[in-house]
């Protein structure tokens, strides 16, 4: 009977100063801690994701903190995710992407970046003339359109010029990379 209790005792003590431990869907303080810290450092080093974040309006901690949520969902810990290699950088980037604001938003900061790439003759090319014009054509009176058209805009911005739109059928539209994520826009 002794030994029942000083098992019953140990067992409890064991178990109330084991901390809590980390599982998918719900890591530890710990393993949030140290997925914060790492990703706000990478993030530290890398003056594109600096540069992305100060245009959402985001700081680097609620932008690591929602990624590091997003990648507990998938991994029991943050040692298991960070030795994982299975992913892609397009897998992962997809992965936080929400991260980063709704997906109009997205479309608009993605519109603004390319603008600030784009070379001066694409942009002498794609007049903001030209774009005002193909957004009302697109979308009209329909805002629930805009995400969709702003996307198609994008994309054929970076696809095409303002001359191969004299000959672009819908055929080439239908193949052009980034279609079907615009699509999806209007779901």
């Amino acid at each position: 009977m002794k030994t029942s209790i000083y098992l019953l005792s140990f067992t409890f003590l064991l178990a109330s100063c084991g901390g809590e431990s980390s599982k998918k869907g719900h890591w530890n303080s710990n393993d949030m801690d140290r997925c914060t810290s790492d990703m706000i450092s990478e993030m530290k080093d890398d003056p594109e994701s600096e540069n992305i974040l100060s245009l959402t309006g985001f700081t680097l901690e609620e932008f690591a903190a929602c990624a590091c949520e997003k990648v507990s969902q998938l991994f029991d810990s943050y040692s298991i995710a960070d030795a994982d290699e299975s992913m892609t950088e397009e897998e992962a980037g997809m992965l936080i992407l929400s991260c980063f604001g709704d997906m109009e938003d997205l479309i608009k900061l993605g519109m603004e970046m390319e603008d600030e790439s784009a070379n001066e003759e694409n942009d002498q090319e794609w007049s903001e003339e030209f774009k005002n014009e193909f957004m009302e054509s697109c979308s009209g009176d329909d805002s629930e359109m805009t995400a969709y058209c702003n996307c198609m805009l994008t994309q054929l911005m970076l696809n095409y010029t303002v001359e191969d739109m004299e000959v672009l059928t819908e055929e080439d539209m239908i193949k052009m990379d980034g279609f079907e994520d615009c699509v999806g826009l209007l779901y």
